[in-house]
């Protein structure tokens, strides 16, 4: 009894004026849920946009095919931060930045996993997941750890949450900052 699909008109409203709107109904699957755990892990929303800081070239093909799929624009830019280089990813979509931080709030400290996520179908809290660990997350085989750092205590509970339905169980500890 899991949830096949998100209704986007109750979250952020009719969308009838919009050139590229959301799905009215967003469909619960494997790529809706890496674009969730990507965005918990290194998204930002804005106004006008989403934006994606990564610089794997896997993880940002499949940020680019995401937009391709929902037919909005984005624009890349490299970036110097200070302390290694980046590459940004902006996904132009109002509905989108709204749904996300209506979803899972923005900025490090307040991001959380989506309420409906507890519920979904398997195949989207895999994609989460793995979007999640795509991003921020380390994982060793050899060593059987599966790493996280986060500044959000209701993210990092999220994830040990969502981790147990695949049957990964978790311990946490605080460092200095994480």
């Amino acid at each position: 009894n899991s949830l096949n699909f998100l209704e986007t008109r109750e979250l952020i409203g009719e969308q009838s004026y919009v050139k590229k709107p959301l799905p009215q109904n967003i469909e619960l699957n494997e790529l809706w849920g890496w674009i969730f755990g990507a965005y918990l892990a290194e998204g930002n929303a804005t106004k006008f946009y989403v934006s994606f800081s990564n610089t794997d070239p896997l993880f940002l093909t499949k940020i680019r095919e995401f937009a391709g799929i929902c037919n909005f624009t984005f624009n890349e830019y490299d970036n110097n931060r200070g302390f290694s280089l980046g590459h940004d990813i902006r996904v132009n979509s109002i509905q989108l930045s709204r749904l996300m931080k209506k979803l899972c709030e923005t900025g490090s400290r307040n991001k959380e996993v989506p309420f409906f996520a507890y519920s979904a179908r398997r195949e989207f809290v895999s994609g989460l997941l793995r979007g999640y660990f795509d991003g921020d997350g380390a994982v060793s085989v050899e060593r059987r750890v599966i790493r996280v750092s986060y500044m959000s205590e209701k993210l990092i509970d999220g994830i040990a949450l969502l981790l147990t339905r695949f049957g990964i169980f978790s311990k946490k500890s605080r460092g200095k900052e994480y």
